[in-house]
């Protein structure tokens, strides 16, 4: 059964429909008994004569109104509407135009062709006018009852940028409110769309918009290049400007993320928007086959970047994946990502363990077996390793000797140490303890079973010790 709210909503449906068609006929009758005044005897026939106006109006109005219920015209929502609806309008009142003309050879003529056609396109223009005029009139009172949004400039005159903003202005209760365009098209620059000035090119955006109210900026160009965007980014920061940015949506499409709106798509400049280049993709085929059916331990596996490790891991198919970290929050949180995403299929064990106790070590590595280690467990952050130098040398030198010594001992077939580029000629305490990780490494060149390797990372995104974190807060501050 539909509920009080449905029946409201559709009784004001139909009340809205049928005001549209009696304005419509009403408009029609109007235009008609004005034309019919003005117009002499066109063919001859006295059909001037009102009494020949009303039999023909009639059989005019039912065959325009028959051609505008096929097309379903007044089911539109006029405050919304745009070249489609109005081109129904049109198809409409021509299609009911010529059916009158036939109807007229068949019944009858009661009035002249020229006074029908003339009629209809007056009827037209008139029903056009009133359409525009009330979206115009709707947007006015939207704009007057808003909250008063930022003023928002829109980098792109695209489509994308355009539909965003009418998105805006279709919310005036949101925290954006359009003020401008900025785009490097010459034949945009100096124009306006919707009402709204296109300003450029955008490598003067600074020097222009110091003389604007624009607090906001969006860039809506999602189709960007890497290199283009982030100049675009940078040309953005040389303003005192909120900056946000509109994802391509197809490709959100694609990776299976929903997507409302192009307003409520928005969002910050990530730091891989001023990388520059496209982000590495891995070999999936190469790591299947060389971590499929294998036991895999993963030390920091509760870490940022352990975490991660476990995740691509996950998805190669192990026989069973070893988490082991000391932090026993960071370990659950991955495990419980991993059980919802792969349940029964993955045979996941996490161990709480510090890779600094070599007897709890031996301990986890004798009841697992592991055939890869994967070796991310380390302090990272550089400034408070330099306040701390002892612990980073206990816990990187010696947890990795630890770590070096198991895997032989328990016959590891492969040990990957995760460093960092800070090891090549080290200027701080992390980098010095990272590089002794390594020296660990090709000491037991030669002389073990185990195949030892060493991967070095810079500042990898979105990992806890990484100076990008910082970035993002100072971006998001407008720094």
């Amino acid at each position: 059964m539909k509920s009080t709210g449905e029946h409201t909503q559709n009784a004001r449906h139909r009340w809205r429909q049928l005001l549209a068609l009696l304005l419509d006929m009403g408009l029609l009758l109007a235009v008609s008994m004005v034309i019919f005044y003005l117009t002499p005897d066109t063919n001859g026939t006295a059909s001037n004569q009102w009494r020949n106006l009303w039999p023909g109006f009639f059989q005019m109005a039912v065959c325009i109104l028959l051609f505008q219920m096929l097309l379903r015209t007044y089911d539109t929502l006029w405050r919304y509407a745009e070249s489609r609806e109005y081109l129904t309008l049109l198809l409409g009142m021509t299609g009911g135009t010529l059916l009158n003309l036939l109807a007229m050879r068949v019944f009858g003529q009661y009035l002249s062709r020229i006074f029908v056609c003339t009629t209809a396109g007056f009827a037209l223009l008139a029903m056009l006018a009133v359409r525009m005029l009330y979206r115009r009139y709707r947007e006015i009172m939207t704009r007057r009852t808003a909250k008063g949004g930022v003023y928002t400039g829109i980098i792109g005159a695209g489509e994308a940028g355009v539909s965003l903003m009418l998105e805006m202005r279709a919310n005036p209760a949101g925290r954006f409110q359009p003020y401008c365009f900025f785009d490097d098209n010459p034949e945009k620059i100096g124009t306006r769309v919707h009402g709204l000035r296109v300003y450029g090119p955008i490598e003067a955006l600074p020097q222009q918009i110091s003389n604007l109210p624009v607090s906001e900026l969006v860039v809506a160009i999602p189709a960007l290049s890497a290199p283009r965007r982030r100049e675009i980014l940078d040309i953005c920061t040389r303003t005192s400007c909120h900056v946000s940015v509109l994802p391509d949506r197809l490709e959100m499409l694609e990776n299976g993320k929903a997507v409302s709106s192009m307003r409520t798509s928005m969002r910050e400049v990530r730091i891989e928007d001023l990388l520059g280049r496209a982000p590495v993709q891995l070999d999936t085929a190469r790591m299947r086959a060389f971590l499929q059916d294998k036991t895999v331990l993963v030390t920091g596996g509760g870490g940022s970047i352990g975490s991660e490790l476990c995740r691509q891991i996950a998805r190669c198919r192990p026989k069973r994946l070893v988490i082991l970290d000391i932090y026993e929050n960071g370990a659950y949180d991955v495990q419980q990502e991993l059980v919802r995403h792969y349940g029964d299929a993955l045979d996941l064990r996490v161990e709480i363990a510090s890779v600094r106790d070599r007897r709890r070590l031996y301990q986890v590595f004798s009841a697992h077996r592991p055939e890869v280690v994967f070796h991310a467990a380390a302090h990272k952050h550089v400034p408070l390793m330099e306040e701390s130098p002892t612990e980073a040398v206990k816990n990187n030198v010696f947890g990795t000797w630890n770590t070096v010594s198991a895997c032989e001992t328990f016959g590891v077939g492969k040990f990957v140490l995760i460093s960092t580029d800070k090891a090549v000629n080290p200027t701080n305490v992390m980098g010095a303890t990272k590089r002794m990780c390594e020296q660990i490494l090709q000491s037991r060149r030669g002389v073990s079973h185990t195949e030892f390797a060493a991967v070095r990372f810079g500042n990898v995104l979105g990992s806890n010790g990484s100076v990008i974190p910082l970035f993002q807060r100072q971006i998001a501050a407008g720094r």
